[in-house]
């Protein structure tokens, strides 16, 4: 009763490294992604260039060159396009990986407080059956004294509580696990 799965999931999702590692891939898929979109578009290109002609019939032998170029290639544009759905797809599976992960890790949870829960029940049903076990040992011990019960059962009582008791504490050991 104590333990709240709310905190017990948000520890759980916090503490997972390849919930982490989805993440920074679904970030890598986006700029993938955005590197073809951006390869559909025109290309722009800047140049600057020193040039020399030792022609004598020019007037000067040494110019420069400054200048912008941009430079689209239509025909280059269906095969781009096809990466481009292939980096949206790995989009949208990453997130599917990182949400079925999500969800195997919050179902690890459940399965962990659910088995932890009978572990508790157990431990208290073993705990009952040490009592019970116990205390019918008192009742035998009484009943040896007073002559109404055999040494025999009397011993039989002892061990049954020494087993009753050893299965107790082995609960004890699997709850604290």
């Amino acid at each position: 009763r104590d333990l709240d799965i709310d905190e017990l999931e948000e520890y759980a999702l916090k503490q997972r490294p390849d919930l982490y590692e989805t993440d920074l891939k679904i970030l890598i898929q986006k700029d993938e992604a955005r590197t073809a979109l951006l390869s559909l578009f025109p290309g722009l290109r800047f140049f600057a260039a020193t040039h020399y002609d030792d022609n004598r019939l020019l007037l000067s032998n040494n110019w420069n060159s400054v200048g912008a170029g941009i430079g689209w290639e239509l025909l280059d544009l269906p095969a781009r396009y096809a990466p481009l759905k292939g980096r949206e797809k790995a989009v949208e599976m990453a997130k599917v990986n990182r949400l079925m992960t999500t969800v195997g890790v919050i179902t690890q949870v459940h399965i962990a407080l659910l088995d932890y829960a009978i572990k508790v029940d157990r431990f208290r049903l073993l705990e009952d059956t040490y009592q019970l076990a116990a205390n019918l040992l008192e009742m035998a011990k009484m009943k040896n004294q007073a002559g109404r019960l055999p040494n025999i059962a009397v011993t039989q009582r002892h061990l049954e509580e020494m087993a009753a008791k050893l299965r107790r504490d082995e609960a004890v050991v699997d709850l604290m696990v």
